[in-house]
């Protein structure tokens, strides 16, 4: 089946077949749900401007506060539509080297924290 576009804030985001595979296999319900939400606040911080193909971190907190850190590759080949290919599981010291990469989910544009190229 395959996903339409979702239009979010001036760009639009299709979800890969694969990203929701995963997301559901690798991933326990209540996380998945967390990662969804985490994901519906902190998408606009991709920006469309930003053209190839990246890894994205993130982090979400359980009820007891125990982190899951994941990686999200994401695809910009067209004007303003951003694919979300893939996730997976990290450990802290991937996640902390995407920090190092300005490459990670947060409320800022990436396009204005990427180191200049």
């Amino acid at each position: 089946m395959e996903s339409e576009p979702k239009y979010i804030e001036g760009s639009y985001f299709e979800v890969d077949d694969n990203f929701l595979e995963r997301l559901n296999e690798d991933f326990d319900l209540d996380i998945s749900l967390d990662i969804a939400k985490y994901l519906n606040k902190t998408l606009k911080s991709l920006s469309p401007h930003h053209k190839g193909f990246d890894t994205i971190g993130g982090v979400v907190h359980n009820i007891e506060e125990k982190p899951t850190f994941f990686a999200i590759d994401v695809l910009n080949e067209i004007d303003e539509v951003i694919s979300l290919l893939d996730i997976r599981e990290i450990n802290s010291d991937d996640y902390l080297d995407l920090i190092n990469l300005k490459s990670y989910l947060n409320d800022e544009p990436i396009e204005k924290i990427k180191k200049p190229s």
